[in-house]
């Protein structure tokens, strides 16, 4: 059984549980998972262009960890474009950092900065906690999301 994720999102009512992606990335998936060991606090920013991703950043590691960016992408294989991630897909960017692509419409053709580690279980809440956090993000309101292992 697949190990799974929790994303609070402050403000928002719902929890969004998704499924760790072991099989299809072994690496990138095992380093989010050790990276929660204890829950961890990401304060959230909306794109403007891009369509429904959200990046998600926490206070890094004092020391250096590798971090993937559109040039050079965390992880062993070639990712996919930002485009053609789908809905509900969890990118890990590494040392505290993942992208949310929450909801269909994305569109740039460019690399993203890591693996698809987890998916969505349920798609709608994804899609309506996405859509909060660009509500609130054209409000100048933060959001935060607390992401976490969800255990048993």
């Amino acid at each position: 059984m697949a190990r799974k994720l929790k994303l609070a999102f402050s403000g928002f009512p719902d929890e969004v549980v998704v499924n760790l992606l072991e099989d299809e990335e072994p690496t990138c998936s095992a380093m989010i998972w050790d990276e929660l060991k204890e829950p961890v606090k990401l304060w959230l920013s909306h794109t403007t262009s891009t369509g429904d991703y959200i990046l998600a950043r926490g206070r890094p590691d004092r020391e250096p960890k590798a971090t993937g960016t559109q040039a050079s992408p965390l992880g062993e294989k070639k990712t996919k474009h930002l485009s053609n991630l789908g809905q509900g897909a969890i990118v890990y960017c590494g040392n505290k950092f993942i992208a949310i692509n929450y909801g269909p419409d994305d569109t740039e053709p460019v690399a993203a900065p890591g693996p698809i580690v987890a998916r969505a279980v349920d798609l709608d809440k994804i899609y309506r906690a996405g859509l909060y956090v660009w509500d609130q993000h054209k409000k100048s309101k933060l959001v935060t999301v607390m992401l976490s292992r969800m255990e048993g």
